[in-house]
């Protein structure tokens, strides 16, 4: 190994981590800079210059000590760095300051049409798409053909070109790792701040030798101890097998040595591709005594879950469509468009639907009434989830049911005339809540006292009238969602129904309070947990959105009791991820060694993935399956 040679290898890496970009290094080789995102720190999600799906699975596989917080990764493999143009629209470039997360190809949706709110548009607001999910017994969702409401929170990204990387061969990812280890001996004399901002180092590999490595990298660690800093490097293999002969594993793995261990299984009950939302169980407990071994009752578990407003089998899809049609509306007092709902042939006009209101006021005829409120009861087709209407509706309520069929801003505005006038006329006098704020509200009162003034139905005002009701409508129903499953108090909802607020400020609030009811809704749903867990979870969410805005692709993680009915639900089922670990101190320094074990019932590592890997994946028999078993070693050693 020349000077040379070192003297360029050290150029290269060096480049790479002042301009946080990928770099080619001789003719096939390409190292690239990856870096803990501190945007989402309760993801472990690595972010590189440019957008690949074929290193997201680092975070799981690698030791998690690298990716605390300031530290960065190199990668090397084979080829050479991928073309930024080919990974995002000109639109959508990376700046000095963004940086692209390397899952699928990112690029910017384009701007959907809406009409302008003087237009009629015919797009449908209730039309959906998508499959049906065939997954737990406590939520059978085989009979539903849509998962998802067409709405604009939920539109997915399109693929772009997504690059696999590819690994070298042993030989040659063990040259470039002793590269680096000896450029980082080097260094060795310089300040303990140039040394610690080193990133750790990876080098793919193709699995072929006789070992079958498909990984190996080199970790600077730190030891200090009272006299002096003491640094060294931590060499990481990652060796793996796909075998359907566990026994055989086993008895290598626990040969009377292994006693004291870390067990871990992750159980993934409800997948993105089923369901708009993801949830996982995750336990962990010590001292296994075989592979695969089930969760013991002294487990902690722990269920992460993130999920996406919008699938229409949810018990709360009604919420949240009023909701999305109120955002619309507010959009259009802010931006001047909306989509209109498209008038249906089956439908009364909106002016009839509210002279039938009226009528029904005048003759107290509940059964009108009853009808106008329960229009969305079949849209809840699950009943393990409970959501019971409110029965205490006034008028702006049963008046925002209807005025989320309207159809273009001249029926709109038709439909409230009529009303002012028959206010004015003492038609009816129809009842509003104390509490109620609103213009409508304040204008019926007015209509008792003969001192309405019927206001100019133009410009932004009817939109403001209908965004109000919207508002307090779903203000309303949210707190008795809540409140009535005892899922929390009034209380701890008051942060998010207070009214004193701009319109725009109450809408994220009630976005908020949606996002947290569907959480605990799905958790409900699939784990069949009792309502005084789904409680905690609730005030952990809302806890949460105090000082947060609504991240959708947030994980939120539950800590739950290890029970019996918790155990069951994963008693038959094949871990995503399970995997041992045994550790050994180092001497007297406060450093550890580890071994690993880890088995998937899929291939891990993308750059070993084959193109029939998933047709073998279906016809693997279920009783007996193939897993692949990766095990990681690490050896410390101190320079100085």
């Amino acid at each position: 190994m020349d000077r040379a040679t070192i003297a360029d290898f050290k150029s290269s890496i060096f480049e790479v981590i002042s301009t946080k970009s990928a770099k080619s290094y001789g003719s096939d080789c390409s190292i690239d800079f990856f870096t803990n995102d501190p945007r989402k720190p309760s993801r472990q999600t690595q972010k590189v210059n440019y957008g690949t799906d074929g290193l997201r699975y680092l975070d799981n596989y690698l030791p998690k000590e690298i990716f605390a917080s300031n530290k960065n990764i190199l990668v090397v493999r084979k080829g050479q760095p991928y073309p930024i143009a080919d990974l995002t629209d000109p639109e959508d470039a990376v700046t000095e300051n963004e940086e692209i997360i390397p899952t699928s190809p990112q690029r910017k949706l384009s701007t959907k049409s809406f009409g302008k709110i003087f237009n009629k548009n015919q797009n449908n607001l209730s039309e959906s798409d998508g499959s049906p999910l065939k997954l737990q017994s406590y939520a059978d969702f085989s009979f539903c053909d849509s998962p998802s409401y067409n709405s604009p929170a939920i539109f997915h990204r399109p693929q772009g070109v997504i690059y696999v990387p590819e690994g070298f061969t042993c030989r040659m990812s063990r040259h470039l790792v002793s590269l680096f280890n000896v450029n980082y001996t080097e260094l060795m004399d310089q300040s303990t701040d140039v040394i610690s901002k080193l990133p750790s180092f990876w080098s793919l590999c193709d699995g072929t030798d006789i070992q079958s490595t498909v990984l190996m990298g080199a970790i600077p660690v730190l030891y200090k101890s009272e006299a002096a800093c003491h640094w060294g490097l931590k060499w990481t293999t990652f060796t793996q097998v796909e075998t359907d002969d566990i026994d055989s594993i086993e008895e290598k793995v626990f040969n009377g040595r292994v006693t004291n261990n870390n067990c871990f299984a992750r159980y993934d009950v409800v997948q993105s591709s089923a369901y708009q939302g993801t949830v996982s169980l995750e336990f962990t407990w010590k001292k296994g005594s075989k592979l695969l071994q089930k969760p013991e009752f002294c487990s902690e578990a722990v269920i992460k879950a993130s999920v996406t407003s919008g699938d229409v089998r949810s018990p709360v899809i009604g919420l949240f469509k009023e909701l999305t049609i109120l955002k619309s509306f507010m959009s259009a007092i802010t931006t001047g468009e909306i989509n209109w709902a498209t008038s249906k042939d089956d439908t009364l006009p909106l002016i009839d639907q509210v002279k039938e209101l009226i009528e029904s006021m005048k003759l107290g005829d509940a059964e009108n009434l009853n009808r106008i409120q329960g229009d969305d009861s079949k849209q809840s087709p699950m009943d393990q989830f409970k959501l019971e209407e409110r029965l205490d509706y006034d008028f702006t309520d049963y008046l925002w049911k209807i005025m989320i069929t309207c159809s273009s801003y001249s029926e709109l505005t038709a439909s409230l005339n009529y009303i002012f006038r028959a206010l004015s006329k003492g038609e009816f006098q129809p009842a509003v809540h104390k509490k109620n704020k609103t213009m409508m509200a304040q204008l019926i009162r007015d209509s008792f006292t003969g001192r309405l003034v019927i206001p100019h139905m133009g410009g932004i005002f009817p939109l403001k009238l209908v965004v109000e009701m919207g508002i307090e409508k779903l203000r309303c129903d949210y707190a008795h969602a809540f409140v009535s499953l005892d899922l929390t108090t009034l209380v701890h909802l008051n942060y998010f129904i207070q009214t004193d607020l701009e319109l725009q400020e109450k809408i994220n609030n009630l976005e908020k309070l949606h996002h947290s009811l569907e959480m605990v809704v799905m958790i409900h749903l699939f784990l069949g947990l009792p309502y005084s867990f789904i409680s905690s979870c609730v005030q952990k969410m809302l806890k949460y959105y105090e000082s947060k805005p609504v991240n959708i692709s947030e994980v939120f993680e539950f800590p739950v009791p290890t029970k019996q009915d918790l155990l069951a639900t994963v008693k038959s089922s094949l871990p995503s991820l399970w995997s041992l670990t045994v550790q050994k101190k180092v001497g007297n320094l406060d450093l550890t060694e580890s071994k690993v074990w880890t088995l998937t019932t899929s291939q891990p590592f993308v750059h070993l993935k084959k193109e029939d890997d998933d047709e073998k994946d279906d016809k693997r028999n279920e009783e007996k399956p193939k897993l692949f078993v990766t095990y990681r070693e690490d050896s410390i050693s101190i320079l100085g």
